[in-house]
């Protein structure tokens, strides 16, 4: 598969479906290819997009009117008519404890007391309360559970989703993503899957070289352009799959807020991209930099046209750059695999 030029955007930020015509508009305009979104659907007394209460419903704060899954195609099908496609953040591990899959086979899951009751057993994996975790650990809930999520991502994907951008990989054993993934695929052999594997153990992420994951992510967001670690985790990543290299955390500190000055956020966002366009093909920023993902899309187009003179090995870059207002002419980077939120 070709690298990613994606969009990454947290629906929250856009609302009903009619506000996401100029979004899109927008990203087409800037040579994306793909738009990856956060969990869309309702949530519970977690408030955690991440832990849905029903996947069979939006997020009430979206004002999406149809079932979620026919909102997800209409938005599909919006992207599609712009030459984008539609990926989503998937989280197979957990849910609400409220949520009606939960409550129909409760046996399923492990249950997390609500905050008003006792502490939860310290030796038991830690999850957000009213939080049910799948277990995957047992044989046959294993079974079921994969059962279960063949069939949702089936829906998903023939309602219009691309792919998926998995989570919590650390919580799933790799022979459930395998079963998971061609199961899928047996549906539509194009579907597209990636390994969000920042902070994954180095013997963790080789075990999911077998997986069937068309990319993974790399540590970049925390690296300090010194220490030796980052190629070492470059090297075993590409084992397994092509990379992507965030060049922020998702939902974390933005790298302009780690400076106050104005030109010191420049500097910090012109060094990071002078440093991809030596070491990768594509970059990540966050919706909320307007400057910087036009600094990205031109990225985008240069790399485009460099790789097609110099055939260079394939590898992406996902990242959420800061609210920096650089000029493109200051950017000097190249790109082809860009992913914004």
């Amino acid at each position: 598969m070709s690298p990613l030029r994606a969009y990454f955007v947290n629906p929250l930020l856009v609302g009903p479906l009619s506000e996401w015509d100029r979004l899109l508009d927008d990203c087409a305009a800037m040579g994306f290819d793909n738009v990856i979104v956060s969990p869309p659907f309702e949530v519970g007394s977690t408030r955690d997009p991440y832990v849905a209460a029903d996947y069979t419903r939006s997020n009430a704060a979206l004002e999406w009117d149809a079932d979620a899954t026919t909102a997800l195609g209409a938005l599909a099908e919006s992207c599609g008519t712009r030459g984008l496609k539609l990926l989503l953040d998937l989280v197979v591990d957990r849910s609400a404890a409220d949520n009606p899959m939960v409550r129909a086979r409760p046996e399923l899951y492990d249950l997390y007391a609500s905050s008003d009751a006792e502490p939860p057993d310290p030796r038991r994996p830690a999850a957000s309360l009213n939080a049910a975790l799948a277990r995957f650990d047992d044989a046959e809930a294993a079974i079921e559970l994969i059962d279960d999520w063949s069939v949702r991502l089936g829906e998903w994907v023939a309602a219009g989703i691309a792919g998926f951008r998995c989570l919590s990989i650390r919580n799933v054993a790799p022979s459930i993503w395998t079963d998971l993934i061609a199961r899928v695929r047996e549906r539509n052999s194009a579907t597209r899957f990636s390994a969000w594997t920042p902070g994954l153990a180095a013997e963790k992420v080789v075990t999911l070289a077998a997986c069937g994951f068309d990319s993974v992510y790399s540590s970049l967001p925390w690296w300090n352009f010194r220490a030796g670690w980052l190629l070492e985790e470059d090297e075993r990543l590409r084992r397994v799959a092509s990379v992507i290299e965030p060049l922020e955390e998702p939902f974390g500190a933005r790298l302009a807020d780690r400076h106050a000055e104005v030109e010191h956020r420049r500097r910090a966002a012109v060094r990071l991209l002078d440093f991809l366009r030596r070491w990768a093909t594509g970059c990540w920023s966050r919706s909320d930099s307007r400057a910087a993902r036009a600094i990205a899309c031109r990225a985008a187009t240069h790399r485009r046209r460099t790789l097609h003179r110099s055939g260079s090995s394939r590898r992406s870059i996902c990242a959420p750059t800061s609210r920096v207002r650089t000029p493109l002419s200051a950017a000097g980077t190249c790109a082809s695999s860009v992913c914004v939120t």
